[in-house]
């Protein structure tokens, strides 16, 4: 059983670069999760590594829309903010579905902004 899944953000649509997303990414790998990139991935596959998780991790945006049918019940959804963009769509949706929801507001860097993996994992130990 997967721990849970990353989604990545991708290159398309409103720019939110995670700086440190390969680090992020080892991180999450390193504890179970299966990283999910639509780029380059077919809706088949999507849907079939993304059944049942018991928790996403994605950077704010429309990517994680590709979890919501698939989540585990109950499941948990953390977004990983931008500290210049403040936006919780997907809040609402956790709430109406029962489902929880958390978020990690990262930090300005020079091409856009960074998570620190510990506190990654500490809120993780938290939600797990």
């Amino acid at each position: 059983t997967k721990a849970g899944i990353y989604i990545r953000r991708g290159s398309t649509g409103e720019r939110r670069v995670l700086e440190n997303e390969a680090e992020i990414e080892d991180t999450l790998a390193k504890i179970g999760f299966d990283i999910i990139d639509p780029e380059i991935m077919d809706a088949r596959e999507i849907a079939s590594r993304t059944c049942d998780t018991p928790i996403v991790v994605s950077v704010e945006g429309s990517q994680i829309s590709h979890s919501l049918y698939s989540i585990a019940d109950g499941g948990t959804l953390l977004v990983l903010q931008p500290p210049d963009r403040f936006a919780m769509p997907y809040k609402e949706f956790t709430d109406c579905m029962e489902m929880r929801f958390a978020f990690i507001v990262g930090k300005s860097s020079e091409a856009g902004f960074v998570v620190s993996p510990s506190e990654l994992l500490e809120t993780l130990d938290c939600l797990l």
